[in-house]
């Protein structure tokens, strides 16, 4: 006769990790990082964010889509961004604000900085930052060959998953350029 196992103890849903922040020298990152959460950020130095800038998370669901993928997209991002940030959560706008400046020019040229974002986001299978990264790259003066030596670093380092999503980012880098 089988022994009757005694039924488990419901997991409590709540988590008992705590995040420590690194207080560094010489960093204005690390040193906004750790303050109070209600405490003012300095941004001196730093390029604002625009809600246009960021990058967009979920798929457009537009019929119009079909005709100009590209103006769909753009106009997606550009609509639920701007809903995004007149929330008025000081996280997710100070998340914005840090993806803007860390794509702007500096010691590596906005362009490279941009095609390493490019390839991150395909090996890590976001069609809406692959999307926007193909755009700003296309903004930037990358030609389509400097495109499937891009395209080809991301397959190396992804893997064969990352196909799918290259063959949408071709698909993509066309409608770019017939725009």
């Amino acid at each position: 006769m089988a022994k009757a196992e005694k039924p488990s103890k419901p997991k409590s849903s709540k988590s008992k990790a705590t995040a420590k922040v690194s207080k560094g020298k010489g960093s204005k990152a690390k040193a906004t990082a750790s303050q109070h959460p209600e405490a003012p950020v300095s941004t001196e130095g730093m390029e604002q964010a625009t809600p246009n800038d960021q990058h967009a998370h979920a798929e457009p669901h537009t019929s119009s889509q079909a005709e100009n993928p590209v103006q769909a997209f753009n106009a997606y991002r550009s609509r639920m961004n701007d809903k995004m940030t007149a929330q008025g959560n000081k996280v997710l706008n100070r998340l914005f604000n840090l993806d803007t400046n860390a794509y702007a020019e500096g010691e590596l040229p906005a362009v490279t900085k941009e095609m390493l974002g490019l390839v991150a986001s395909m090996v890590l299978r976001c069609d809406d930052c692959i999307k926007y990264h193909l755009g700003k790259c296309h903004e930037l003066g990358v030609s389509t060959g400097q495109m499937m030596e891009i395209f080809a670093v991301a397959n190396i380092v992804g893997g064969t998953i990352v196909i799918p999503h290259t063959r949408r980012a071709l698909e993509y880098w066309e409608a770019l350029r017939e725009a």
